[in-house]
């Protein structure tokens, strides 16, 4: 019995040769580029699904494997996020969903090939965890009265799911957590529930490496010879990296040009130019500096706390003495002087 091949799955919301569908088609021609013996599984709702073939996108083929699934009625992004926070448990195997705004540059099989139920990498790529929560996200925390761990805050762009018992479960109180939040809070991103879920299941982690999910516009720093670029894309967005020219191409007309896919492979950086990178460099040393700055200040303030604390102890000694003597006087324990011991 032959093994299954491995497995890559995009969830895709569209309204047929848009803007999701211009990248889901970039992103699988960059993963039959650097990873042909995958298997590519697009999932979609009944709605994009049928938008699709009667515009004949050209998405549906391109495809191994073609998956609708049934959601209630609602927004593009509700409807691509009901199907996404399910997907461990609409899926049999080990899979490694990837979002549509990706373009992978090598071989991925160490993700493919790890221990745990669920690997992620830290969101928004940087390494401060003040600096992995969005603004957003921290107010739907709070408002749902979830909390998460407070070490890493992780990304759902690029997310390896092993067939476990404990994968499943996991997937079960992300969608449990997202439609409660969804309907609370009128937001549909899908970040806060599934890491207050990652907190509250404690599945076995794996912590990718920025280069397996290497947010450019956050962190441009981080995509040099990375091996996923993740670009946040959308259609307001200025053309900044060759990315953004190949969708363009698509959605004015163009073929996909495999020459163009292997050559933006082949780049360091996705960056149209080389003055981004530099001047990306450049503030990538200094995020660097403010860390080790934070990471010296808190090391100090910890040792700072120890000092006082130790300080206070022996301060008030003299005053737990009097307080302990009064005790013993009051349970006759001990007499005062020129006193008798009570009976």
């Amino acid at each position: 019995m032959s093994q299954a091949k491995p497995k890559a799955v995009f969830v895709v919301t569209s309204e047929g040769k848009d803007l999701y569908s211009a990248m889901t088609r970039v992103a699988i021609a960059s993963l039959r580029h650097s990873n042909p013996s995958l298997h590519i599984t697009i999932a979609a709702d009944r709605q994009t699904d049928s938008v699709l073939r009667a515009a004949a996108d050209p998405l549906i083929v391109e495809a191994d494997e073609w998956l609708v699934f049934e959601t209630p009625d609602g927004s593009g992004e509700f409807r691509n996020r009901y199907v996404k926070t399910q997907l461990r448990n609409l899926l049999d195997g080990p899979f490694l969903f990837l979002d549509s705004d990706i373009f992978a540059r090598r071989d991925l099989s160490e993700i493919l090939a790890l221990d745990c139920d669920i690997a992620a990498a830290p969101n928004h790529s940087r390494e401060i965890f003040s600096e992995q929560v969005w603004d957003q996200d921290r107010a739907t925390l709070d408002a749902m009265g979830w909390t998460t761990g407070d070490q890493v805050y992780l990304n759902g762009g690029v997310l390896f799911f092993n067939d476990t018992v404990a994968a499943r479960a996991l997937a079960s109180d992300w969608h449990r957590r997202w439609t409660a939040s969804s309907a609370s809070r009128g937001s549909h991103r899908d970040q806060p529930a599934l890491n207050s879920a990652l907190a509250a299941c404690r599945p076995r982690l794996a912590i990718l490496p920025d280069r397996f999910n290497a947010q450019v516009i956050p962190s441009p720093e981080v995509a040099v010879d990375a091996v996923i670029w993740h670009f946040y894309s959308s259609a307001d967005r200025p053309q900044w990296t060759n990315f953004d020219l190949l969708v363009r191409g698509l959605l004015e007309g163009g073929n996909l040009d495999s020459v163009e896919i292997n050559r933006c492979a082949a780049l360091r950086h996705p960056w149209v130019g080389e003055g981004i990178i530099e001047v990306s460099l450049q503030l990538a040393a200094l995020r660097s500096e403010c860390a080790q700055f934070k990471r010296e200040h808190a090391s100090l303030q910890q040792e700072m706390d120890k000092i006082l604390a130790s300080r206070s102890w022996k301060i008030t000694q003299r005053l737990r003495d009097i307080d302990t003597l009064a005790e013993r006087l009051r349970s006759g324990l001990i007499t005062p002087l020129g006193g008798k011991k009570r009976i």
